[in-house]
């Protein structure tokens, strides 16, 4: 006899409706549960948000998707890195020109 885990390798087992279809002999409370959570809508759509959660298609994507949020990041941190360095020359130009006109003729 195999296992569930053999026989859907992409599914996680805790799903209470696949629960009750396997063959499987099961504890009779975790049977009960997976009737209870397979009755109402919003359980099952939380156990599937679960299954989803706790898979590698959803670490592939955050994965994806963090690597898209770096990108950005840094592309913003680059260009405040250029203003503040432009407003810095810009300051110190300023200085200059303040101190040739106010402190030198003295």
């Amino acid at each position: 006899m195999t296992t569930q885990a053999e026989d859907h390798p992409q599914t996680p087992q805790l799903i209470p409706r696949r629960l009750l279809r396997s063959g499987q002999l099961h504890h009779p409370a975790v049977l009960d549960e997976a009737r209870r959570r397979s009755e109402k809508v919003q359980l099952r759509l939380a156990d599937r948000i679960t299954a989803f959660a706790g898979s590698m298609n959803f670490v592939w994507l955050h994965a994806a998707f963090q690597q898209s949020r770096a990108d950005h990041d840094f592309e913003t941190q680059d260009l405040e890195l250029k203003t503040n360095t432009e407003l810095t020359r810009q300051i110190h130009v300023l200085t200059e020109e303040l101190h040739r006109r106010f402190i030198q003729p003295a």
